[in-house]
């Protein structure tokens, strides 16, 4: 705008279309690709949550084959038991540390997406704000010419 040429006897600006179209491309641009990467992280966070939970159903699937054939011994059978209890909560607190790191990454990445949009929507107000003091500026010098030149007639 600020580069814009007035158009004769009108309140309006010509701008340079290239440039407008740019600006709004590289918003078209960037903004998707930040959702693009979000969901890229979510996608990886579920594989994540799926992998922590084959891995429990393995540990856990594991712990009660080794029960299951130790079952004729009293004592043995107890050290299984204890055993597959042990295996069954460090395979739990594993999954639960993989979902809380995933969530947490998943949740700083949105943060960073946020922001990003934030700061471009920002800059992309204050261009616009640019803009519209220029086309004020315009006018106002604009109509500023015209009273001139009406008392420049009388």
């Amino acid at each position: 705008m600020a580069s814009g040429r007035r158009i004769p006897f009108q309140r309006k600006v010509i701008v340079d279309e290239p440039r407008t179209l740019y600006l709004i491309d590289q918003l078209r641009v960037s903004i998707p690709e930040d959702v693009k990467e979000a969901e890229q992280i979510l996608r990886q966070r579920q594989i994540i949550l799926e992998q922590a939970q084959h891995e429990a159903d393995r540990i856990v699937k594991a712990a009660e084959d080794l029960a299951a054939t130790k079952v004729q011994e009293h004592e043995i059978t107890r050290q299984a038991q204890a055993k597959a209890e042990r295996m069954v909560a460090e395979a739990q607190s594993k999954a639960q540390a993989l979902v809380a790191e995933a969530q947490a990454q998943a949740g700083a990445r949105r943060q960073e997406v946020d922001n990003y949009t934030l700061d471009i929507l920002k800059r992309l107000e204050s261009q616009i704000a640019s803009f519209q003091s220029v086309v004020k500026r315009g006018i106002e010098s604009f109509a500023g010419e015209g009273k001139a030149e009406e008392k420049e007639a009388r």
